[in-house]
Formats: structure tokens, sequence, C-alpha cells
């Protein structure tokens, strides 16, 4: 017997003694001819390894959904036949329960982030606290999807530096346990504007006939924009 789906749904319930979001886990397995029930067993893999007691739910179909705690788990399937009497167990197929994403505060998608550096800008990332998270992990991307930084911190907010004039996307997950990554946030991009560039100092022209026009050059500027009108 295999599962023929696994779902998880971002329901959520209320939180357990370690405080940590139980998530919604539904399963449907594959049907078996002339089984009249069928037997769920699982069985939470501790940090180190170890395996805690396993718990049997007993089901009247091939539909099985609880709420448990972020962690891995191990799952077997059997069925039950009409004499009550239950076949063999599944092999062994180890599931991982997620946190939920957190939500994100600052930068929100599609938004504009000010500064008035020229240059470079510690920019503001911030997000809502995860129930039973013990950190976080962020990823900032420039506009080509590449990674330019990936941090962990154990607070809900992180400054960190990037160059002005440009586009990011950024994603943040809780980490639960010592290693486990909860469920990314979706990716949330924003542009970052550094401080405008004074306007050229455009120099006097001796020469009315002339077609040759010059200004002061601008910090920072890689081209111009000209305007000629004519005036009556």
């Amino acid at each position: 017997m295999r599962i023929l789906i696994l779902i998880f749904i971002l329901t959520l319930s209320t939180l357990s003694e370690a405080q940590m979001k139980r998530r919604y886990l539904e399963l449907e397995l594959e049907e078996v001819e002339g089984a009249t029930g069928y037997q769920v067993q699982v069985t939470k893999i501790l940090n180190d390894g170890s395996k805690k007691k396993p718990f049997v739910f007993k089901l009247k179909n091939n539909i099985w959904a609880a709420t448990l705690n972020p962690g891995m788990y191990e799952l077997k399937i059997r069925s039950v036949d009409e004499r009550g009497v239950p076949g063999e167990w599944s092999e062994a197929e180890v599931v991982e329960v997620k946190l939920q994403s957190p939500n994100i505060i600052h930068p929100i998608g599609d938004s504009i982030v000010q500064t008035d550096e020229k240059q470079e800008e510690d920019v503001r990332f911030e997000w809502e606290k995860v129930d039973g998270a013990s950190g976080y992990t962020i990823r900032v991307y420039d506009e080509a999807g590449k990674v330019l930084a990936e941090e962990k911190t154990t607070d809900t907010k992180i400054n960190l530096k990037f160059k002005v004039a440009a586009k990011y996307e950024w994603e943040v997950a809780a980490i639960f346990g010592e290693k486990h990554l909860g469920e990314f946030s979706p990716k949330t991009n924003f542009d970052l504007y550094g401080k405008k560039l004074s306007e050229p100092e455009q120099k006097r022209i001796e020469d009315i006939n002339t077609q040759l026009i010059e200004w002061k050059k601008v910090d920072l500027a890689q081209s111009y924009e000209i305007l000629v009108e004519k005036k009556r």
C-alpha cells in the first residue's frame, strides 16, 4: 500500500504545550480491494534520531486527517479486511511537518524603499513572529534571481546592506528544532532608490550659433537626457 496524496493545508489549530502551531495534515491512501478499513501508524522522530512510541489511527475509509506539531514523522499504512484482520504494514515513509511561513511586515511587495544614500543602504527586513520558531532564515535575491545574502537570526528583523538603484526579492522561513526549516514566505519584491542626483549645471553658451551644449559632470550619473525647446 502506498500514499497517493499528501497535502498540507495552512489551517492552524490551537497551540500545543510546546507553543508550536499544529499543522493540518491530510492523507489519501491507495484503496485496497476487499478492505473495510485502514490503519495509520504515526511515529515521531526526535532530533537525535530516536523515535517516540508509535500511535495508531483506525480509519473506516481511505482518508486520514490529523493535526501534528512541526517535526519529522514516520508513517506506515495497512488495510483491514471484513474479518477485522489487519494486513502487513507498508514500508515506512518519512514526512516533515513544517512551521507555517512568517507574515511579511517590511518591505512589502511592489514597494519602494527610499534612502538618501548614494551608494548603499542598510535595508530593514521585518516579519511577524512564528510560535515555536527557534530562529529564522532570510534570503535576498537580485533581479536575476541570484542569492545575494542568506542570514540566520533569532530576531524578527534584520538590517542588510545593499546597493541602491536596484530591484530585489526576499523571503524568510522559521527554523524549528536545531536545523529544520519551515515554509518560506512567498518571494516579495521591492525597489531600492538612492538619493536623487543633482541637476546638471549647464555651461553658458557664448555663441548662439553653436550646436555644442556642455554641462558639468554629475556624480554617479551614467547617462543624460537632453531636452531642446525652440522659443517662438
